[in-house]
């Protein structure tokens, strides 16, 4: 299903493991149509181990920049995500879509954890059911092969797969544009431009995480399933995330509401029907 609906290359669950679609296919063995089913909320984060889970990426520096697949800059790092949404050109565009690589120095890497304890954001279902921490001081993420080490900016090319003197031109024009206060490729605010100097380097891929997807069986204003002719499917209902309403807006909690209102809307309905 998320192969089919979602536009995520190489997703990684974030959110509650029983999130299944089990909802939707038994809505579709009663002929219910689908809405909403290319919209989600994926979260910048680092692919961890898959037993335990993976883990949400916040950091505590401005000593870092994003590259591609082709070694270069592609947006400002530091543009507030909006729960899985980015403003572009006027409007909220899905992110992160694919992965790419954090490129920081030690700066950065002694600032603090590259994933946030629950005392700071108590989020993710890695964090909360599992338990599974990231190092204070990421070492241990170093240990573990996740984050790479180098000694120089070009360094990490050979480490994560993109050309050296492309990487090494990237790095060093985002100096530059440290060192000017301005950041005339994407606009990064002076005050988070934090330059990527200090060695050792490291670089750690970044992967777009899946919190959840806002499609499932489509409802009319009392909250009835409809069939693919919309007509009524008589006895069932939808509320929440499974059904939201939200459409391509970006979310943050909203569902709850959602599940509040058309469950009380639900319920109202189904007991005329007792």
């Amino acid at each position: 299903m998320v192969r089919d609906c979602l536009r995520v290359e190489e997703h990684v669950l974030w959110g509650s493991p029983a999130a299944t679609g089990d909802g939707h296919k038994m809505a579709q063995a009663v002929r219910a149509d689908l809405w909403h089913m290319g919209n989600m909320m994926t979260i910048t984060g680092v692919r961890g181990d898959d037993s335990q889970g993976h883990y949400l990426a916040l950091w505590n520096a401005h000593n870092y920049l994003w590259v591609g697949d082709d070694g270069r800059r592609f947006m400002d790092e530091t543009a507030d995500p909006f729960h899985g949404h980015i403003p572009r050109a006027g409007s909220y565009e899905l992110f992160p879509l694919r992965p790419f690589y954090l490129i920081f120095d030690e700066q950065m890497r002694t600032a603090g954890p590259l994933s946030p304890a629950p005392d700071i954001l108590p989020v993710g279902w890695n964090l909360l059911m599992n338990g599974s921490l990231w190092s204070t001081d990421n070492s241990t993420e170093i240990e573990k092969g996740w984050i790479e080490r180098a000694d120089s900016p070009a360094e990490p090319a050979d480490l994560i797969g993109v050309d050296a003197d492309t990487l090494e031109h990237t790095v060093a024009r985002y100096n530059a544009a440290c060192a000017s206060g301005r950041d005339e490729h994407f606009g990064r605010i002076p005050e988070k431009l934090g330059p990527v100097i200090e060695a050792p380097f490291h670089a750690l891929r970044i992967t777009p995480l899946l919190g959840w997807a806002n499609g499932g069986p489509r409802r009319d204003g009392r909250a009835r399933v409809l069939d693919t002719r919309g007509e009524v499917i008589d006895g069932l209902y939808a509320a929440g995330e499974i059904s939201s309403t939200y459409s391509w807006r970006k979310d943050g909690g909203f569902h709850i509401g959602d599940a509040l209102a058309f469950g009380r809307v639900a319920g109202r309905d189904a007991a005329t029907r007792a």
